[in-house]
């Protein structure tokens, strides 16, 4: 339970409808984060970076920049 509380709240990790969505809402004073989050089968290793553009938000999946969360 705690750690579904933490991936969901904290890192903002959330399957819905079986697609993974981001959303991290972490203290300013982290630059980045790492999580390996499993899902069915696959593992997913996810690095955070804290940008420098106020309110940007990007994903990139193997390099490449991804539409949405």
């Amino acid at each position: 339970w705690m750690y579904r509380f933490v991936l969901e709240s904290l890192l903002g990790l959330q399957v819905e409808a079986g697609q993974l969505r981001f959303a991290p809402c972490v203290p300013p004073d982290w630059q980045s984060f790492k999580v390996n989050f499993r899902h069915r089968q696959t593992r997913y290793d996810v690095t955070v970076t804290r940008s420098d553009e106020a309110g940007a938000t990007r994903l990139r999946v193997d390099g490449v920049e991804q539409p949405g969360q």
